[in-house]
């Protein structure tokens, strides 16, 4: 029995190494001589090279034991005004907005059948109709591909929805879609 208890604390202590040698493998290693390298986490050097300073706010970095200090003793208030002043954003990072679909595209594995919605103001029947082929063209296309299916749903009596499903390569083209979707004169929201 004794001899077992040894040999699985060997086999935890071999495991426990293993995953220290992992987590190292994980730090990236920057070269603070290059200033590519600190542009790319959101630092730079000051004029005489004596401090690294946080490109955004253009403050010296504190040094580290204080740093973590002040976050020990920060109350929410204070995280919620440092986020407000915009200490938590990415130094040159991209909003959703200048990148297409930079969460759907986390979330989807694609080639994917997509659904575009589209909500027209449209009441005459030639009207609907009318609308139904011009987006049903629209989709195919930018997608370079024939619709799976286009159906019409009345909202009332002066609106209707357009469902088209179709087959998407990337979260560009379902947002080049919707911008041309947008574009349509009767279209009032689309997604």
């Amino acid at each position: 029995m004794y001899a077992s208890s040894n040999n699985n604390s060997e086999s935890n202590n071999a495991r426990e190494e293993e995953e220290e040698d992992k987590d190292k493998e994980k730090v990236q290693q920057i070269d603070i001589r290059d200033e590519a390298s600190l542009a790319k986490i959101g630092l730079k050097w000051n004029e005489d090279y004596t401090e690294l300073l946080d490109v955004k706010t253009g403050k010296p970095l504190d040094d580290f034991e204080e740093m973590q200090k002040k976050q020990q003793e920060a109350t929410r208030f204070d995280i919620a005004v440092r986020a407000m002043r915009g200490e938590f954003t990415k130094a040159k990072g991209k909003t959703e907005g200048e990148v297409y679909g930079e969460i759907m595209d986390t979330l989807t594995n694609y080639p994917v059948v997509y659904t575009f919605q589209a909500s027209a103001k449209v009441s005459e029947e030639h009207d609907v109709l009318r609308l139904r082929r011009q987006i049903k063209e629209t989709v195919e296309t930018r997608c370079k591909r024939e619709a799976i299916e286009v159906e019409i749903k009345p909202r009332g009596k002066k609106f209707h929805s357009f469902w088209v499903k179709i087959s998407v390569s990337d979260s560009c083209e379902v947002s080049e879609c919707i911008d041309l979707l947008k574009n349509l004169h009767e279209v009032v929201t689309c997604c």
